[in-house]
């Protein structure tokens, strides 16, 4: 059997974002991302019933200045 879970990740990215340049968002982005998935990591751990929880799936979404990412969870039991 497979137990599933989702996990929501919120972070705001640097001031000035409407009017950078498509690089500049994207490295914004990227060192979001990665103090997001290092967040997912620790509370992966921390997840009720032990056992080796697993990203599954992920959707990154943008709003503004905000990146909003949601993590499909999953461990067999």
């Amino acid at each position: 059997m497979i137990d599933y879970g989702v996990m929501v990740q919120t972070v705001e990215l640097k001031i000035g974002m409407a009017d950078a340049t498509d690089d500049e968002v994207s490295q914004s982005m990227a060192l979001g991302l990665n103090s997001i998935l290092n967040k997912v990591k620790n509370a992966i751990k921390n997840m009720p019933e032990g056992g080796e929880w697993e990203i599954i799936n992920h959707q990154l979404t943008r709003i503004e200045r905000h990146l909003i990412v949601s993590f499909l969870l999953g461990r067999i039991s």
